[in-house]
C-alpha cells in the first residue's frame, strides 16, 4: 500500500514540476462539413518506470490547469481468461 502511494505521489510531482499544465486538447466543435479534425495529432512523451507503470506526459500551456488520469488495465485474479 505505501509503495503504490508512493507511486501516485511521485507521478503528480512529476507532473506538476514537468509543466505548468497538464491537459488534452481536442477539437471542440465539428467543422462546416459536420466532421471534427479527423487528423488530430496529440504530441506525448512516455516514459515506463521500473516497476511496468507507464506515464504519457502531454504539455498544452494554453490553458492554466492541471489534470492527472490513473488508468488501471487488470482484472480480477480469479478472472478466467475470455
Amino acid at each position: 500500500m505505501l509503495m503504490k502511494s508512493k507511486v501516485v505521489v511521485t507521478l503528480f510531482v512529476l507532473a506538476l514540476v514537468a509543466s505548468g499544465t497538464f491537459a488534452q486538447s481536442l477539437p471542440a466543435q465539428a467543422g462546416p462539413g459536420g466532421q471534427a479534425g479527423a487528423d488530430v495529432d496529440i504530441p506525448f512523451q512516455k516514459f515506463v518506470l521500473a516497476n511496468g507503470l507507464t506515464l504519457l506526459l502531454h504539455e498544452d500551456h494554453q490553458a492554466p490547469i492541471v489534470a492527472v488520469n490513473l488508468w488501471y488495465h487488470v482484472g480480477s485474479k480469479n478472472e478466467k481468461p475470455g
